[in-house]
């Protein structure tokens, strides 16, 4: 059942005028410098009362030259059917549009020379089924397959297709880029994506960029389940692995060393992220992040000499911290509250040296208010215990 909500509607009206703005704001400019015609009567298209119920081809000439640059069906005073339009002379596009103003049918556009660059089908201006686009030396360009969405009414004005397949190459007629859908579809100027995209058993795709390779993909049943990003010299720069539900993600630098390291879960759109790792030219794992249902959860760093540097374990908007010094003691530890009010620390916070001494704990209210500040030196006698107040004065803490 369509959706007649108001903003289904007030889309669907927004859709119908744009071309026919866009068509009255071009015939106000051809008028100027164009005398178009049907069946030998003058047409005046800055005049809806000149095209008023009639009927038949109009035929647009530029006033000058004498060259003809469009032709339009009229049918009963309205712009329904064929459109062309011509450059020196020579067609170089075709289509249809129907009541409403919007495309329909099949359209194509060429070069000057007669040179076909593009070929699709519309159904109430939205791209039905396969598109084509041709580079001008004939050779294909771009081939691409449209269908019905399913989430958008057959009958709404715009947008109720969406693309699901693609292939591109470049001017050397080397691949350039492969979408799959999830069973074949694109079979058409003599492409044929059963094998290429995996079904029946998996396929590697190398694909080019200015001839150079710069990608190798690899497909089973239309689903990329490995790729493979070159340089120009053809050093690895990065990897994706999808493998049981689970997508790796691997970045290496120039020297080909792992860098960035991602694993993230499979969704129905997209990826939801589970670990972070940033790793030193070393080798070394420097930095880890993990998420739990998208959440941020925990995260750790390390130092050059792999001892962890610092721990941070999240819950919501609240966080709890451990750091550490670099022989692998333990130098700091409290929680902390993110909100509106900014990060704020709350409860006990507490420093060592690193022989592993207890030198400061730092008691805060939820509201991160400073309320006790205890002190001790390298041989444990306390050297401080005061109470704070809420304006910063200090007193000895009371026992």
């Amino acid at each position: 059942m369509p959706d007649s909500s108001p903003l289904n509607l007030l889309q669907r009206m927004l859709a119908a005028l744009v071309p026919m703005a866009a068509l009255l704001s071009g015939t106000a400019a051809l008028a100027q410098v164009q005398d178009c015609e049907v069946n030998g009567r003058a047409i005046n298209l800055a005049s809806g009362q000149s095209t008023a119920g009639v009927t038949g081809l109009m035929r647009c000439v530029d006033r000058r030259s004498g060259e003809i640059r469009r032709e339009q069906a009229l049918q009963d005073g309205r712009f329904i059917g064929l459109v062309r339009f011509y450059e020196k002379g020579k067609r170089v596009s075709e289509h249809h549009v129907n009541e409403r103003g919007n495309k329909e049918g099949a359209a194509r556009t060429w070069t000057r020379t007669g040179t076909l660059l593009s070929r699709e089908t519309f159904r109430n201006g939205a791209t039905l089924g396969p598109q084509v686009f041709f580079h001008e030396n004939g050779e294909l360009r771009r081939l691409s397959i449209f269908e019905l969405r399913s989430d958008v009414p057959a009958d709404s004005s715009f947008l109720n297709t969406e693309e699901i397949a693609s292939a591109e190459w470049g001017q050397d007629g080397k691949l350039a880029n492969l979408r799959c859908a999830r069973r074949p579809v694109m079979r058409i100027e003599g492409f044929d994506d059963t094998r290429l995209c995996g079904f029946g058993g998996e396929s590697r795709v190398n694909l080019y960029a200015r001839g150079i390779q710069g990608e190798v993909r690899t497909f089973r049943d239309g689903q990329i389940i490995e790729r493979l990003i070159l340089n120009p010299d053809g050093q690895t720069r990065s990897t994706w692995v999808l493998k049981e539900g689970r997508i790796t993600e691997r970045q290496f630098s120039n020297a080909g060393k792992l860098v960035k390291e991602f694993v993230s879960v499979q969704a129905e759109r997209g990826s939801i992220r589970e670990i972070e790792r940033d790793y030193h030219d070393s080798g070394q794992l420097v930095l880890e992040r993990r998420w739990l249902r998208g959440q941020l959860s925990a995260e750790w760093r390390w130092y050059l000499n792999g001892q962890p540097s610092q721990q941070i374990d999240y819950n919501g908007n609240a966080s709890a911290r451990r750091e550490y010094f670099d022989n692998g003691q333990l130098s700091a530890e409290g929680r902390f509250i993110n909100d509106r009010l900014g990060r704020r620390p709350v409860g006990e916070h507490r420093s060592w040296d690193e022989a592993g001494r207890l030198r400061l704990q730092l008691s805060h209210d939820e509201q991160g208010r400073l309320e006790r500040d205890r002190r001790w030196d390298e041989k444990g006698q306390p050297t401080r215990d005061e109470q704070v107040f809420e304006d910063g004065s200090r007193k000895a803490y009371a026992r």
